[in-house]
């Protein structure tokens, strides 16, 4: 007669001494049961006792009084770059006047000791004549990857062409160029066919990390060691604005920041 599984472990139990019988077994199981939760309450408690993190939540200001550079250059007739787009009545006259794009032009970089590089490139996409994001802040030895959406050939380049900076190399659609800034200091991308490709790579030695905000102006930076930072927001390759002064703290994982990163005010008259 073929034994059930439970009989060839009850006998099993009793070759080795440790008694037979379902109830018996059932102990058993119920006992190894407790040390595997043991073993891994033991690696939840390793995972623990690594250094606690956390995220901040926050916004912006003055957004809308940042200007591109390619639009102001645009502007003068002199630069022949003309449009055919003809004015509409029906578009809101706040909706004409030109300002940043926050989610790709604006980082909110967070501002501290601790920066290191990550192990993955920093992807910058080429595509629609821009470049998205238009300015990164990463630390030293962080490498970017370009990679080209549109379908048309790019041929990008640094505009300083000190040593170790990125060649003018032909880039076809899909295709893409890993690159490592040789260190600190602000790199201006450009291309050699479109004026409108321009983009700004600064290499921080204290830049953990960063965010962009949304069209509204909020912004979240996450995984941040705990500690007091600096939030500084960029534009154009440079600092705008005033830095904000913050905590992370160990507790609520998100933390709401009472006061606004301010971007940019209105000049007096």
């Amino acid at each position: 007669m073929a034994q059930t599984s439970w009989q060839r472990a009850s006998k099993s139990l009793q070759r080795f001494g440790l008694g037979s019988g379902p109830r018996v077994l059932r102990g058993w199981v119920i006992a190894a049961a407790l040390l595997t939760g043991f073993a891994v309450g033991g690696l939840a408690v390793a995972q623990e006792g690594e250094a606690p993190k956390a995220a901040v939540k926050g916004r912006i200001t003055g957004g809308e009084l940042l200007m591109n550079p390619v639009w102001n250059e645009a502007r003068d007739p002199n630069n022949h770059r003309y449009t055919f787009r003809a004015p509409s009545v029906t578009v809101n006259q706040k909706a004409k006047q030109l300002s940043a794009f926050l989610p790709k032009e604006v980082p909110i970089v967070v501002i501290g000791d601790g920066a290191k590089a990550a192990s993955a490139a920093y992807e910058i996409q080429v595509s629609g004549g821009r470049t998205t994001p238009v300015t990164v802040v990463v630390p030293p030895g962080q490498s970017v990857q370009f990679v080209n959406r549109d379908p048309f050939r790019h041929t990008i380049y640094t505009k300083d062409t000190k040593q170790g900076g990125l060649p003018a190399e032909p880039m076809e659609k899909g295709k893409s160029r890993t690159w490592t800034p040789p260190g600190p200091g602000v790199y201006e991308i450009r291309d050699e066919l479109f004026p409108s490709v321009r983009s700004w790579i600064v290499v921080d030695p204290k830049a953990v990390a960063s965010g962009y905000p949304d069209l509204k102006g909020e912004f979240q930076v996450g995984d941040l060691p705990l500690g007091t930072y600096k939030l500084q927001a960029y534009f154009n390759g440079k600092p705008t604005g005033a830095p904000l002064d913050i905590e992370v703290r160990q507790f609520p994982e998100l933390q709401q920041l009472s006061d606004p990163v301010v971007v940019a005010e209105k000049k007096k008259k």
